[in-house]
């Protein structure tokens, strides 16, 4: 994930944002770069119904794992909470939007992170745990 971020992420965002509104957030406390993450529209979004948007990345700064930041909130929750504002930025009142994520099963801590923010887990989707939610 850290690799995706520091090569290709900006890249990718830019090749994928006049057809998928990619989206690269970066998470700071104060001056320090605490988490990023990328979210997009999916190829399943209906611009005049359900918009179905993904999470593509999402990672949180080694130093910050498992810590609080100056405000209190969790370091995970502080780049969930940045998604889920800018999503809501995206779209007009009232319209139905689901963020949908895969995770590696090994991958606990992200697992947790969503499941605190109301993603649910749908079963197995090959190697990852799919999970989805409304959001919006």
């Amino acid at each position: 994930m850290q690799t995706y971020f520091r090569c290709d992420a900006i890249t990718s965002c830019n090749e994928h944002n006049a057809v998928y509104d990619q989206r690269l957030l970066l998470v700071l406390d104060g001056t320090d770069l605490v988490g990023a993450a990328v979210h997009a529209l999916t190829k399943a979004d209906d611009p005049a119904g359900v918009r179905e948007r993904a999470l593509v990345a999402y990672a949180v700064g080694v130093d910050y794992q498992g810590k609080s930041l100056s405000d209190g909130r969790r370091a995970s929750a502080a780049v969930l909470d940045a998604v889920f504002m800018d999503i809501a930025s995206r779209h007009g009142e009232g319209q139905v939007v689901f963020l949908h994520a895969s995770v590696h099963p090994a991958n606990e801590a992200s697992r947790t992170v969503l499941s605190r923010h109301g993603l649910r887990h749908l079963g197995t989707n090959g190697d990852y745990m799919p999970y989805s939610a409304r959001i919006c």
